[in-house]
């Protein structure tokens, strides 16, 4: 398994580009913190706080601010990608549209997943007649 600070620092190689190996990156960043949450930290705070917050004077560690946004990243492409194909990462990664992503609300993607992986025909598509 990938250790923590491994996926800190494949976050901080992608974290300017616009790309579908950063999306992977951001949702195992997720599954991992995740694992944790299981195990032994309360929150994801607390996961920064005990395992990657100490190693600051051995390697360059992001914020607790930009690690928290990672996880919630990670969240919404694993929910994208659970919700209909992997490939919808390459086309937010394509289409630069990440910035957008980032933004949008939780619920809107969880609805966008469910769409995606149980679209209701009378609701997204236009019926025919």
């Amino acid at each position: 398994m990938v250790s923590q600070i491994q996926l800190v620092a494949a976050c901080q190689k992608y974290v300017d580009k616009l790309s579908y190996f950063g999306s992977v990156t951001h949702i195992k960043h997720h599954y991992s913190t995740s694992l944790r949450l299981e195990n032994n930290h309360p929150t994801v705070t607390d996961v920064y706080n005990q395992e990657i917050e100490p190693l600051k004077s051995e390697t360059r560690i992001p914020g607790r601010r930009t690690f928290l946004e990672w996880h919630a990243d990670g969240c919404k492409y694993a929910a994208l990608a659970g919700g209909g194909t992997v490939y919808l990462l390459l086309l937010i990664a394509g289409l630069g549209t990440r910035v957008r992503f980032r933004l949008a609300e939780d619920e809107t993607i969880t609805e966008l997943a469910n769409a995606l992986r149980e679209p209701d025909p009378g609701k997204y598509i236009a019926a025919s007649s």
